[in-house]
């Protein structure tokens, strides 16, 4: 009897657990999607039920709240509906909204609870203890500590056709109006020539970008890649990046632009002054043990250390013209205004993202014009995050560059192409991102060229 009692006292307790994590992670989502997204509402309460678990991800959001509808002043010739769309079936439609809700529910349901971050780094350290790593070789978005302490994450094999024929698309479109185009590979992580036992066995992020690449080159298309660049110049590919982080270091991003104007240079008849990207022409204001990338806040600084982060200045005089559209900033200034030191000035591992601090991070569009002497070649540059350390240093050699994200920018690229006449289009990603299907339906796909 007693024995019944106990267990039937056990799975009430149970169950009142469950229902209490289960109001739990409808609070978190009422106020995060309907109060915070949609309503604007930021307050005390806000921050008492988000802010433990949601920190990092609501600063990653902040910004002035100002938005362009980028589709109305740059339209589709088209409504950019492919057939494949139009011929989706109701009940694929629904399902696909449900498969949607249930990511987003389990997404949540993982982050929920308070004190979200103490529990994982009590898990991380009992991970430690018993010496697990952070994810198996297996697993595919978790993080992975490789053996010099870098962290990373494994990339699945992918089918690189689609993006290929879309490079090899935009190539021919660029061409047809007039402007040179050159496709950039930036590194993932994991090197292909000093990670053999990984690259192409658990992580394929080279792979697939190697398949793109030999794809796109028999169809013409002019390609840099930066991994050959690295591995060539006998550099350490892990010391080019962030330990905690998936992004390459601020200095790496000088190089990559120094480099990729050599290349213009020497094919596209540019006369850009390399020396100006000349680490040594620059100041480095080091900001000690100030940054946690997006992989330590994963593990949390119980399994990881934070790492200093650099600022570069130019030591000679520079003039610039700064927009920001959706920041509503329209600045003149020195080569400083391109820093959002709201990112910066302050030491907060985990509430702040110092990498955003260049350029004001991932933006629709970014404008620079360069008010000084140059090599007066207008450039439109479509990159992923990893643009953001780059992008002000072509603008050091070159009259005006113009960054697109297409993660963001949701209006016609062919559209901005025609009215913008840039001597050329650069396409920057990593290789993380390389492989999979366009998602042609919300005109935020990277590789949506239309």
């Amino acid at each position: 009897m007693q024995a019944k009692k106990t267990e039937k006292c056990l799975i009430g307790i149970c169950i009142g657990l469950l229902f209490l994590i289960f109001i739990s992670v409808l609070i978190v989502m009422f106020t995060r999607l309907i109060l915070v997204n949609r309503v604007g509402v930021q307050n005390g309460f806000t921050d008492l039920v988000l802010g433990d678990a949601f920190e990092d991800e609501l600063n990653q959001e902040q910004g002035s709240g100002f938005k362009i509808n980028w589709k109305e002043l740059y339209p589709f010739e088209s409504d950019g509906i492919t057939p494949e769309t139009k011929s989706r079936t109701p009940a694929e439609i629904i399902w696909s909204k449900i498969d949607k809700t249930k990511e987003r529910f389990d997404f949540y349901s993982s982050r929920a609870l308070l004190g979200y971050r103490t529990y994982v780094e009590l898990a991380e350290r009992y991970e430690s203890l018993v010496g697990w790593n952070f994810a198996s070789y297996g697993e595919y978005n978790g993080v992975v500590e490789m053996p010099d302490g870098y962290l990373t994450a494994y990339v699945e094999k992918r089918d690189v056709t689609e993006h290929a024929n879309a490079l090899i698309g935009l190539d021919r479109f660029c061409k047809e109006n007039g402007c040179e185009f050159l496709y950039i590979q930036a590194p993932s992580k994991v090197c292909k020539y000093d990670d053999r036992q990984i690259s192409g066995s658990s992580d394929f992020s080279n792979r697939n970008a190697d398949e793109m690449i030999k794809t796109v080159e028999e169809s013409g298309v002019d390609v840099l890649d930066l991994r050959d660049s690295i591995h060539d110049a006998g550099f350490s590919h892990h010391g080019m990046f962030y330990r905690t982080d998936h992004h390459w270091l601020t200095t790496t991003g000088l190089w990559a632009a120094q480099k990729t104007l050599e290349h213009c240079n020497e094919n596209f008849g540019f006369n850009a002054d390399l020396s100006r990207l000349e680490l040594g022409r620059f100041d480095q204001k080091v900001y000690k043990d100030w940054f946690l990338g997006s992989r330590g806040k994963k593990v949390t600084i119980s399994r990881t250390a934070p790492e200093d982060f650099v600022l570069l200045y130019p030591k000679y005089e520079t003039k610039l013209h700064f927009i920001v559209p959706e920041e509503q900033i329209d600045a003149y200034g020195d080569y400083s205004i391109i820093y959002n030191m709201e990112e910066i000035a302050e030491k907060d591992l985990y509430g702040k993202n110092p990498y955003r601090g260049y350029n004001y991070g991932d933006q629709p569009v970014i404008q620079i014009d360069n008010l000084a002497d140059t090599d007066g070649k207008r450039i439109l540059i479509i990159d992923d995050s990893f643009g953001n350390c780059v992008i002000s240093c072509l603008a050091l050699c070159e009259s005006e560059v113009v960054s697109l994200d297409l993660r963001y920018f949701t209006g016609s690229l062919e559209n901005y192409i025609r009215t913008f006449e840039p001597d050329i289009v650069m396409v920057l990603y990593n290789a993380e991102n390389i492989g999979g299907t366009i998602d042609r339906t919300t005109h935020k796909d990277i590789f949506d060229f239309r």
